[in-house]
């Protein structure tokens, strides 16, 4: 099992010089991923979330080329199965 927490603050999100769009709020995000090792075969799956507390996240844009700034993907989850030869 492996858990990631983040803690994105405003320091490192700044706006750039003669930006005068709101800053961005901060966030927490927090990843977990789950991998199984299935007994007596070469057979792992993995099962993956990200972002479990679906928080609206956004990054910075310039303001100029794109006029909103960048939302970052929701709650997610994947899995997936490998086989080691």
């Amino acid at each position: 099992m492996n858990a990631a927490f983040n803690w994105v603050a405003q320091r490192d999100r700044e706006r750039a010089n003669g930006d005068e769009r709101k800053s961005l709020d901060d966030y927490f995000n927090i990843d977990l991923t789950l991998d199984f090792l299935i007994p007596r075969s070469s057979i792992k799956a993995t099962l993956a979330f990200r972002n479990i507390t679906d928080e609206e996240r956004r990054e910075p844009s310039d303001g100029q080329s794109v006029m909103e700034d960048f939302p970052l993907e929701g709650r997610s989850a994947w899995v997936s199965t490998s086989y080691q030869f």
